[in-house]
């Protein structure tokens, strides 16, 4: 009979499920992944702050647009996008730790 498995949510490589709990295949994932959450946490911070001034333009009776020819609106969207991603890596991040 095979032992049961499971995924390490930093390197993807297979290791035996544990007793104990374990959710990385080693000490050095189970780092990476604490420094990968904290990251993603200040990440989304920045976002969040990033997502607010949007807001406030896009209430504003004057839009402007950036560089890139985006609108207040398409900025916003953009960076929900981005806050939408972290927060799925920082959850299987979580999840499996």
């Amino acid at each position: 009979m095979e032992a049961e498995s499971q995924k390490c949510a930093v390197c993807s490589k297979k290791f035996p499920t544990s007793s104990k709990g374990k959710k990385y295949c080693s000490e050095g994932c189970r780092r990476i992944a604490e420094f990968e959450i904290r990251r993603i946490n200040r990440r989304l911070e920045r976002l969040e702050d990033r997502r607010a001034d949007e807001e406030m333009d896009v209430l504003a009776p004057v839009h402007y647009n950036d560089m890139l020819g985006r609108s207040p609106e398409e900025r916003l969207h953009t960076i929900e996008t981005q806050i939408k991603a972290e927060k799925t890596r920082l959850a299987a991040l979580v999840n499996s730790g």
